[in-house]
């Protein structure tokens, strides 16, 4: 069986779970607004955008997972209004674009 990734990638690994987990909450926070109320607020969505740039920023380009984090990104962008944030989000996912021109 082939190895994709190091064995040595496992801190990688739980920064790309946790900016999924994140990722998923903001998104179910929009698919499912009464059930996720508190999630749904300015605060709780910025949060959530926080979480995924801080968890994701912890994966180099460098990284054989790397692009796992493409989804996670793109909500996060998608759902701040922060300019810097969108800045962030722009500049990692025109980098994926770079290594992967598919």
């Amino acid at each position: 069986m082939q190895v994709w990734t190091p064995g040595n990638d496992y801190t990688e690994r739980l920064h790309v779970g946790a900016a999924y987990q994140a990722a998923v909450k903001l998104y179910l926070s929009r698919m499912l607004p009464d059930v996720s109320a508190g999630i749904c607020s300015q605060e709780g969505q910025t949060r959530l955008v926080q979480v995924i740039i801080n968890h994701v920023s912890q994966v180099p380009p460098s990284s054989a997972l790397f692009k796992s984090a493409i989804w996670s990104s793109f909500v996060a962008g998608a759902e701040t209004t922060n300019p810097r944030h969108r800045d962030w989000v722009a500049t990692r996912l025109d980098t994926v674009s770079a290594q992967l021109p598919w």
